[in-house]
């Protein structure tokens, strides 16, 4: 027994072709403003202590900052969760207007200096002129 095959009423006609309308492009979307996101506070801690305490999911980053003392820690999980916790101290830069200060050497140091290399490369090769091996070995040959 075989049934015919079914076939929907609008595949068993043809369609007619639609009425051809010119393409219109898309509107242009309008531009939405970019806005920063927002800055979280920072996350104050109580010592050492309050760092270690500071709960934190697996492979997360965040800066601690100390109430009582100048400084803060930077704490990092990995994959399973296990905290690492490393202090840094903040130090004061110094003025903006203050240059720092460099230290030149006089006429008589830099003279002493000179004589002391002379003397050293007297030293090392007995007050002579260096001979090249290679040069030394030309002469022999002829």
């Amino acid at each position: 027994m075989s049934f015919p095959t079914y076939m929907p009423q609008a595949a068993a006609y043809p369609q007619q072709p639609m009425m051809q309308r010119p393409m219109m492009p898309p509107a242009p979307q309008p531009m939405r403003p970019m806005y920063a996101a927002p800055v979280p506070p920072p996350i104050k801690v109580n010592g050492r202590a309050g760092a270690d305490a500071f709960y934190m999911g697996p492979n997360e980053v965040a800066v601690l900052f100390d109430e009582n003392d100048d400084i803060f820690f930077f704490k990092s999980t990995d994959g399973a969760g296990y905290p690492t916790v490393k202090p840094y101290r903040f130090e004061p830069l110094p003025e903006q207007g203050t240059a720092p200060v460099v230290a030149y050497a006089t006429q008589e140091e830099v003279a002493a200096l000179r004589a002391e290399i002379s003397e050293l490369k007297g030293a090392l090769n007995n007050g002579k002129q260096p001979v090249r091996k290679a040069a030394a070995k030309a002469d022999v040959d002829e």
